[in-house]
């Protein structure tokens, strides 16, 4: 009785599992399935009605945020929204003094104008870059430029710009605008950066 068992017990498995698996296969439909229903070419009075008739299909985000028709979904349903790169170059880069992350008169000038330009755009979200030389560890150049770039923020933020909009991150050395060795190369990576998120 024991064999049996042990010899019948594999053989119920595959066939348990054999059956699960044809159970929750979707059948296609055949050929002639498909040419039955669709309607006569020359039944004008069907087509015109099927389209009339049509509703576009709704269908949830899914975050569950929104609900969006199947034409929104089309290769136009990103037409209204602007790609966040558009700012870059619209926005002034700040340039900092050698282990400084204090605002200079000139740095001042620039958040200004960045201030205007962000106010007069509520919509657009910025990355504020904070980017150092390669003088000094790895550490010590991603906490200042985190400063540098908390500073600038600081200040956009006290010109009415809300901070929500303004998301800081250091770069440290990792990205150098200039990758020459000199003061003229290391002043110019020493900046602020803003770019679009």
């Amino acid at each position: 009785m024991r064999t049996v068992r042990t010899r019948f017990m594999p053989l119920l498995a595959a066939g348990l599992l054999l059956m699960a698996t044809a159970a929750g296969c979707r059948t296609q439909p055949r050929d002639e399935d498909l040419t039955a229903s669709a309607p006569d070419a020359g039944d004008s009075a069907s087509s015109s009605e099927s389209s009339a008739d049509y509703q576009p299909q709704q269908v949830t985000d899914p975050f569950g945020q929104e609900t969006l028709t199947e034409e929104a979904l089309g290769e136009d349903a990103l037409a209204g929204e602007q790609d966040p790169t558009w700012i870059d170059g619209q926005m002034e880069t700040l340039y900092f003094e050698f282990d400084r992350s204090s605002l200079s008169e000139t740095s001042r000038a620039s958040l200004d104008h960045n201030a205007d330009f962000l106010l007069a755009h509520p919509d657009v979200r910025v990355r504020v870059g904070g980017h150092c030389d390669d003088r000094g560890t790895v550490e010590y150049n991603l906490a200042l430029g985190d400063r540098r770039a908390s500073s600038a923020r600081e200040y956009l933020v006290l010109r009415g710009v809300a901070m929500d909009r303004l998301q800081v991150v250091s770069f440290g050395e990792e990205q150098p605008a200039d990758p020459g060795q000199g003061e003229a190369a290391w002043a110019r990576n020493r900046r602020v950066e803003f770019n679009g998120r």
